[in-house]
Parts: structure tokens; C-alpha cells; sequence
């Protein structure tokens, strides 16, 4: 048989067979389904009263040109009898790719157990905690992960789920959580980020005789169309001509423009470059804005004051407002809550630096260093251990570790403080908007998960809040590391979740 040919491959699965019944009668022996088909969600036959079955499917198509072909169940050089089972579960097993050889010489391999519902039945919710466990066991075993960290609360803090708890593990963008508390709390709900244009002379007619100043606060959410109205107020004040330089006083932040571990392709396109003065996230890759965004900035301000009507003599520097400056212009952000609910819902990595940097200017230097350790002193005031690493605020670098416990402790006990409902307000929610709008869609957690996910290279992470069918709270976090499939990670997590918000524990 050539490589291209056609195969037929026999498969062991196991029928449904009620307990205590002389035979549960389905339609037909066989099922077919095409080589790299969909899988089979069912299978007809009949279980004898001995309680064992044999059924048969087949799987025939060409042999693909990289010599294999993938089946929806494990292959065997025949059909194979396996023990039934209880009627509350019907298993198969699992897909397996094998060599495309002559089908006499097909061989069993690794077998992996997984739940089969039958066609047109709808699976009963667990109504113990014992039952969902294995049920979540079962989900997560098809996440392809090679460690796990997942802990799921309960209200009043029993544990329904755990899975390595404690363990140090890359938490990805699910850290963007400690970013939004510590500045809702730091910062405050309330405030708005300003960005001044300030002179240190003295205005006579149309001249602006000294320095036009641009002081910028740090806002993520600056952009083009701020930068427009900067120029417009400008030469609405009646300035056309500036003698002096056009300076960038940006002191606000050090100008560290990236975290030393990120990977080397994170910068600009997963965050834009770091600075005080951020146009459109700085996601530019030109070479000015790589040698210094701030200063590129300042040169785009430039073209923004030239196309108003607006000139100005001196170049561009570097410099301090000083004391004595007045106001010209100014703009304000939206405040701090709109920001995070903004960030949080995206996954905005520029913005969760910012902030970050933000917070540092609050207690230090504006960098990133000063930045984590004031939302290490946000975790002390919430009495909660800090998380074993962390590198910066966005979860980007691979040396962040954080336990599923840590997450779940911070999350229970920024939701129940003063900005605990607009913490909230800022997750996605399942099947509805943001990084989860299209997870968890067809299930009954559709609209009812409301969390910060997480992904990076060979890492799957969600961690939020729901709620049970029966109605109690549910703190989660799931952290899986070493996935050899985000889509396989991600689809594992929505299962499990499924599998908590149907149950009736």
C-alpha cells in the first residue's frame, strides 16, 4: 500500500451498559468517521448481558505525505472486547497518531481513558465534591500540560479543587490582576493621569520669548488624537511662534524602555517601548523611537504644532520645568478605573508596565523595581503572601512565579476591600467580551466566568470568579506551565469550569 493510499483502521470502544440490564440496545455496530475527522461523540451497538461489548469504527482516508494518520479513537489490528461500564459514564479511547503503515501491522499504544457522553444526552452536574473532582481530573488531563497549579474555592474558603497549590509556577498575564488592585488602591479610582504643556517665558502678542515645555505623567492611554489637542490649545492660547527649545521634562519615569528578561521579540509588539511620554502605546519600530521614545515624541509634538500654525525656533532637549513654569495646555486621561477595567478586559501589557512605573513614581523612581515592590506593600496590607517572583507588571517575563494559592488568596481579598466591585467589573467575562469572548460559548459557564487569562510560550493560565448551580462563589486560578497546545490548555480550563459552574455541590 502506498503512502497515499487508503487505510482502514479498527478501534476498541466501550458501550454504554446500564447495570442491572440484560442489554442497552444503540442502532448500529459501526461508526465511520475520515482520517483527521471530527471525533466521535458517540458510537451505536449493543451490550450484551455478560456486561462486555465489541463494537467496531473505522477511519478511512489517504495517508497524509508526513506518514501518519490521526484517529479519533486508539487503533488495534481488529476489533477489541473491553469491560463495560457504569451507566454514568461511557469511555473511549483517546486519539493516537501512528506510522501510515499496511493495516495488518497496527499495534495498540498508549492507552488514555477519556468520557464519552452518549448522543443526545445531556451529562448530569456533580452533586458531590468527590464526583467533580474527578471530573476536573478529567478535564485537565487533556491540557497537554506538563505541571499544573489550580486551586478552586469554595465560599467560606473550603477548597473544591487542588492541584499542586503551592507550587511557584509562570503565572502570565493573570499577574496583570496585582497591577489593577495595587493602583486602584495606590493611585485611587478616582484620578487621571495629566499631561501639561508649560512655558518658563513670557508671552507677548503671537511670541511665546523662552521655552515651550512638555510634561508628561505617564498616561498609557495617551495618543494622537491628545497629542492634536495639545497642539490646538497651544495656538489657541495665541502662540505662533516659540523662541526658545521645545523640551521634554519626563523625569517622571527612569528611562528603562523594556524588562531585561522579556524575550528580545516582546519589544515593541507585546508592549510598546517604556516612558513617561507614550504615544499610541509606543508600538514603533522606526529608529528614533527605539533610540529614545520620549524624544521622538517630542519631535511628533513638533509636527503636531507645525501643522496648527505653531513654530518653534530652538531644538529639541532634554530638560526640568522648574518651579516658576505656567501652564499652557494641558489634557487629562479618563480615571485610573476606566483605565484598568480597559487593561484588564484586553490584556493591555503597555498599560499594565505604565502603571506599574507608575506606582514605582509614587514610592521611588518611577522604574519597574520600585514599581513591584509597591505592589508587594499592597499585598502586605492585604495579608497576603507576595508571590514567590515577580519582574514585572504585565506577566511577560518567564522568571514571574506565582502559586495558584497566592492568586486566589489576593483576588478574595482585593474583591472584598473598597475596590472590590470595580476590580471586578474590569475582568472579561465568558462569551461575552474581552480575552474571553469566545471561551466557554455553548456551556452553561457561558456568561458566568468573570476572570484574567493568561498566555504566553507553553503557558495557559485563567483566574477569576464564579459561581456554582447551587449558587456559592467560587474564587479560582488555574496555572498550567510546559503546554504543548495553548488550544488544548485553554480548552481543558473552560471544561473544568463547565464542569463547576453545572455542579450542585
Amino acid at each position: 500500500m502506498s503512502r497515499r493510499g487508503l487505510v482502514a483502521i479498527a478501534a476498541a470502544v466501550a458501550i454504554l451498559s446500564t447495570v442491572g440490564a440484560t442489554s442497552s440496545s444503540l442502532a448500529s455496530p459501526h461508526a465511520q468517521v475520515g482520517v483527521g475527522g471530527p471525533p466521535i461523540t458517540s458510537v451505536d451497538g449493543t451490550a450484551p448481558a455478560d456486561g462486555t461489548a465489541t463494537t467496531t469504527a473505522f477511519a478511512t482516508g489517504p495517508v497524509p505525505a508526513a506518514g501518519s494518520v490521526t484517529t479519533t479513537v486508539l487503533v488495534s489490528a481488529g476489533p477489541t472486547t473491553v469491560p463495560a461500564v457504569p451507566a454514568a459514564t461511557t469511555t473511549m479511547i483517546e486519539a493516537t497518531t501512528v506510522p501510515a503503515i499496511v493495516p495488518t501491522n497496527l499495534v495498540l499504544t498508549t492507552l488514555t481513558p477519556t468520557t464519552l457522553i452518549p448522543k443526545g444526552t445531556t451529562r448530569a452536574p456533580a452533586t458531590s465534591s468527590a464526583e467533580l473532582r474527578v471530573r476536573v481530573d478529567a478535564a485537565l488531563a487533556k491540557s497537554s500540560a506538563a505541571s499544573l497549579g489550580v486551586l478552586v474555592i469554595i465560599d467560606g474558603g473550603a477548597s473544591l479543587y487542588e492541584r499542586n497549590p503551592d507550587v511557584g509556577l509562570v503565572p502570565a498575564s493573570t499577574q496583570k490582576i496585582y497591577v489593577a488592585g495595587a493602583a486602584l488602591d495606590l493611585l485611587g479610582a478616582d484620578a487621571r493621569y495629566r499631561t501639561e504643556v508649560l512655558t518658563n517665558g513670557s508671552i507677548g502678542g503671537s511670541v511665546l520669548r523662552g521655552d515651550l515645555i512638555v510634561r508628561p505623567s505617564g498616561d498609557p492611554s495617551f495618543g494622537s488624537s491628545q497629542l492634536g489637542a495639545l497642539a490646538i490649545s497651544v495656538r489657541a492660547a495665541g502662540i505662533t511662534s516659540v523662541t526658545g527649545s521645545l523640551v521634554l521634562d519626563d523625569g517622571h519615569y527612569d528611562r528603562t524602555v523594556r524588562v531585561a528578561s522579556w524575550k528580545a521579540k516582546f519589544s515593541p509588539g507585546e508592549s510598546g517601548w517604556l516612558s513617561a511620554f507614550a504615544v499610541d502605546g509606543n508600538h514603533r519600530i522606526d529608529a528614533a523611537t527605539v533610540a529614545d521614545p520620549g524624544l521622538a515624541n517630542l519631535a511628533r509634538f513638533r509636527l503636531a504644532l507645525v501643522a496648527k500654525g505653531v513654530v518653534v525656533i530652538g531644538p529639541d532637549v532634554r530638560g526640568a520645568a522648574g518651579a516658576a513654569a505656567v501652564g499652557v495646555a494641558s489634557v487629562t486621561s479618563a480615571p485610573v478605573a476606566d483605565l484598568v477595567a480597559s487593561f484588564v478586559k484586553r490584556s493591555d501589557n503597555t498599560y499594565a508596565e505604565l502603571m506599574t512605573k507608575e506606582l514605582g513614581a509614587r514610592t521611588g523612581t518611577g522604574s519597574t523595581v520600585d514599581g513591584v515592590r509597591a505592589i508587594g506593600s499592597y499585598f502586605d496590607r492585604l495579608a497576603v503572601t507576595r508571590p514567590q517572583v515577580q519582574e514585572d507588571g504585565s506577566g511577560l517575563s518567564s522568571n514571574n512565579r506565582s502559586s495558584a494559592r497566592v492568586q486566589v488568596r489576593f483576588l478574595q481579598r482585593a474583591l472584598a476591600g473598597p475596590n472590590g466591585s470595580t476590580l471586578r467589573r474590569s475582568f472579561a467575562i465568558s462569551c461575552v467580551d474581552g480575552t474571553l469572548k469566545s471561551r466557554t460559548c455553548g456551556t452553561q459557564a457561558a456568561g458566568k466566568v468573570f476572570a484574567k487569562s493568561g498566555s504566553i510560550d507553553n503557558v495557559v493560565a485563567l483566574t477569576g470568579v464564579t459561581a456554582t448551580d447551587s449558587g456559592r462563589p467560587v474564587t479560582f486560578s488555574f496555572l498550567l506551565n510546559g503546554v504543548r497546545s495553548a488550544r488544548l490548555g485553554r480548552a481543558a480550563i473552560d471544561e473544568a469550569l463547565a464542569e463547576i459552574v453545572a455542579s450542585r455541590v
